[in-house]
């Protein structure tokens, strides 16, 4: 499977880049450090992959402080202070819970912004009022936390892909 990062990286390196041309990971690992800001992620669905672009690049322990993979509603009670009251009542997958994990994560790191993942990346797991493809981000820093609801299509892949290629775009958006 070929990607926007691998092709970038085959491209001819030159000094006059433009934003389109630098992967999406880069443009926020430098505004964090520009900034002086610092991150950490809340994944369910996508398993870990939004920590991994963050720490495919050099240095990215300057602004990435680390991140939490919970999959199970334990783990998201325990350790992202997600309350059970919003699982019973909305799901894993929802936007309170979305947000929730962002504060949880945040809070959880001491960073200066948490961003989360929650959703059905299929094939299975969907119904009519939760279909595969639903996603939820939270993203919150010390002034608010917020959600996005999206619904993707595609397979799993593809699914878990696009949710990470977004909620970096949203924190990019977010820092500038």
């Amino acid at each position: 499977m070929t990607d926007a990062r691998h092709d970038m990286r085959s491209a001819p390196k030159t000094w006059n880049r433009s934003l389109e041309e630098e992967p999406l990971e880069s443009v926020v690992g430098r505004l964090l450090r520009g900034q002086g800001k610092t991150l950490a992620t809340a994944e369910s669905c996508t398993g870990g992959y939004l920590g991994k672009f963050l720490t495919d690049l050099p240095g990215s322990s300057d602004f990435y402080q680390g991140g939490i993979i919970s999959y199970s509603n334990a783990l998201k009670i325990r350790h992202l202070e997600v309350s059970p009251a919003a699982l019973d009542r909305w799901g894993a997958v929802s936007e309170p819970v979305a947000c929730q994990m962002a504060r949880g994560v945040r809070n959880w790191s001491g960073a200066d912004l948490g961003i989360s993942v929650t959703g059905i990346a299929g094939p299975s797991g969907g119904s009519p009022e939760k279909p595969v493809g639903l996603v939820y981000l939270g993203l919150s820093d010390s002034v608010e936390t917020r959600a996005r609801e999206l619904l993707l299509e595609g397979d799993r892949e593809a699914i878990r892909l696009r949710a990470c290629r977004i909620a970096l775009d949203w924190i990019r958006r977010h820092l500038t």
